[in-house]
């Protein structure tokens, strides 16, 4: 009876360490269960992080050979305006096939529209991928380029209100219908190669004539500006690219 008591008694102590022991190891099991799952949720995000960035930098570079486009095509519309105005005075009062020409292309012409590649932009907000961009740098470069790109659409609504202004002006000193008929044609957009033999001037004053000058030479204006807006948008973009690819170790 004593052994037996003795055995009673020493039996407490066993289950202590023997359920401690299980606590440690099953402690230790969801530790290394939560670390596991961490470092692979890690690595899940820092591969789509990647992924975004390499993503963001197809996005910019057709967003530069876009630019390209677009800055040569404004370049080509300021050399038209630039003909237009350096020969106003002299072709008003006589004709010229290649300035009437230009100066019909300088209303009824417009000017190239540049297509900003939103993509992974878009992903990065509408998902909250913008929390995956860990590296600080990279992260502040793009949120840079997403605002200039608002601004340079901003200021394109300029433009397009110079070139308003100045058709307005147009149209209150060329007829529309003597162009037309002089040329043999009913619509421009059928027929955007006819000529005309003629200045189409409608009997207004001198202070019409002027304030058409006058709004031409905003028109041209914008256009410069908005060109120049293009090229530094360019070279921003691509001093992204370089930073991506340098921040993430990519060629």
């Amino acid at each position: 009876m004593e052994t037996h008591a003795h055995h009673l008694h020493n039996a407490p102590g066993k289950k202590f360490w023997h359920y401690f022991y299980e606590f440690i190891m099953l402690f230790l099991a969801v530790f290394c269960g939560f670390l596991a799952e961490n470092q692979r949720e890690h690595l899940v995000e820092h591969r789509q992080e990647k992924q975004y960035i390499q993503s963001m930098i197809e996005d910019l570079q057709t967003d530069t050979a876009n630019l390209s486009v677009v800055i040569a095509g404004f370049q080509r519309k300021e050399m038209r305006l630039d003909t237009v105005i350096r020969g106003f005075d002299e072709n008003i009062h006589s004709f010229s096939e290649a300035w009437a020409r230009n100066f019909i292309l300088s209303f009824r012409g417009g000017y190239p529209d540049f297509y900003h590649t939103d993509r992974t932009l878009q992903q990065l907000k509408n998902s909250g991928g913008m929390r995956l961009i860990k590296n600080e740098a990279a992260a502040n470069g793009i949120i840079k380029y997403d605002n200039e790109i608002k601004d340079l659409e901003f200021e394109e609504t300029f433009v397009s209100r110079a070139q308003e202004l100045y058709i307005d002006e147009v149209h209150k000193v060329w007829s529309f219908d003597k162009m037309y008929k002089n040329a043999g044609v009913t619509s421009w957009h059928n027929n955007k190669n006819f000529t005309v033999t003629q200045n189409c001037w409608l009997p207004v004053g001198a202070i019409d004539i002027e304030r058409l000058f006058n709004k031409l030479g905003e028109y041209n204006e914008a256009i410069i500006r908005h060109r120049k807006d293009f090229i530094v948008k360019k070279g921003e973009a691509e001093k992204l690219i370089q930073l991506l690819k340098k921040e993430y170790h990519l060629k």
